[in-house]
């Protein structure tokens, strides 16, 4: 409408016009405010998902620092139980030839013995009707001998 046509209206028509515009004003004003309800819930989502993102990245950051550290030391471990398990089987492999030595010294010592000259027992002595005396030695030891 042009300013002619609205000073050509009566009073009650540009009164109802003008409670038209108020009621169009009320209506827009309740829809900008709630479009700004919804912008601010936006917002506010964005914001969460940006501190959830951050929080996310920064958990990620940890984990993978975490991840490595633990790498690392599995890495260790397994290292230190490579060594072990070669120093275990280096101390296996001398037990197993220190035990064949004494073993053969043993059986060396044990053939030597068979050949030491025992008296017999009272049995043999009746038998062959042959004397045995007792030395004893400096070591502590007897010696037995032959007599007649």
């Amino acid at each position: 409408m042009t300013d002619k046509e609205f000073k050509r209206l009566k009073r009650s028509e540009l009164l109802e016009i003008i409670y038209e515009f108020q009621k169009r004003e009320q209506v827009l004003n309740n829809e900008i405010n709630r479009l700004k309800s919804e912008i601010q819930l936006r917002d506010m989502k964005i914001a969460e998902s940006m501190s959830v993102t951050e929080a996310v990245e920064k958990l990620n950051s940890v984990l993978g620092s975490t991840l490595s550290s633990s790498e690392k030391y599995l890495d260790e471990v397994r290292a230190f139980c490579s060594e072990n398990e070669k120093r275990s089987a280096e101390m296996l492999e001398n037990a197993r030839r220190e035990a064949e030595k004494i073993i053969t010294q043993a059986k060396g010592e044990n053939a030597e013995t068979h050949e030491m000259h025992f008296p017999p027992s009272k049995h043999t002595k009746r038998k062959l009707n042959i004397n045995y005396g007792r030395k004893h030695s400096e070591h502590g030891s007897d010696t037995f001998y032959r007599t007649g």
